[in-house]
């Protein structure tokens, strides 16, 4: 069954993308109108989903940030952003479908670990990934990161490509007095903040 995941707060992508709205009873016996459920749902698959990676894509992640802060909401929500690493340099010199087999290796270890939390993850740019996650405090933020790192790392033994992401993370309040975009903003840049310190530990 369906988890009770964020993107279930509105119709729209979420409903027919993720199967909220089954179909039952009377209208399971409408085979005109179970076919065109199913064609709408074929739709926003199409339109909400990243066709490499699978993920849930940045249309979806737009119309998620704007459909979570109409609603009314208590408690705290962790906003994560994660980058991919030299991913030009694995394009550039070991070929893009490389640079695929990174993106979805990734995608699938962020997947995992998300879906645990009850959370989704969006490829939202080349080499981007956020996600939203209810209840996840500072520490459990910063567990899930290097359980990230960590499988990348086995990934990496397993196959022999080195992937790693550079992570930050920040929190919105769950209210309508408050910004979720900033928060995203306030993510991304401590994602870049801990890209930096990366790259300085890496020279030294």
């Amino acid at each position: 069954g369906i988890r009770p995941g964020l993107l279930c707060v509105f119709r729209g992508c979420a409903g027919l993308l993720l199967g909220v709205y089954p179909i039952r009873g009377q209208d399971a016996a409408n085979p005109d109108q179970n076919l065109s459920l199913k064609k709408e749902a074929e739709v926003y698959r199409l339109a909400y989903t990243d066709s490499l990676t699978g993920l849930l894509n940045r249309a979806a992640y737009i119309e998620l940030l704007h459909n979570i802060q109409q609603e009314e909401r208590n408690g705290e929500m962790c906003c994560l952003c994660f980058d991919l690493n030299e991913l030009k340099w694995i394009n550039d010199h070991m070929g893009h479908h490389e640079g695929d087999r990174a993106l979805v290796t990734t995608a699938k270890v962020m997947e995992k670990w998300f879906r645990m939390k009850n959370a989704w993850v969006y490829r939202v740019g080349g080499d981007e990934f956020n996600a939203l996650a209810p209840g996840l405090d500072a520490a459990a933020a910063e567990e899930l990161i290097k359980n990230i790192r960590d499988d990348l790392q086995r990934e990496k033994r397993k196959g022999g490509l080195s992937v790693s992401v550079s992570a930050g993370y920040a929190f919105w309040q769950g209210n309508p007095d408050s910004s979720l975009e900033q928060a995203f903003i306030q993510a991304d840049r401590n994602m870049y903040q801990d890209k930096k310190l990366q790259k300085n530990f890496q020279r030294s």
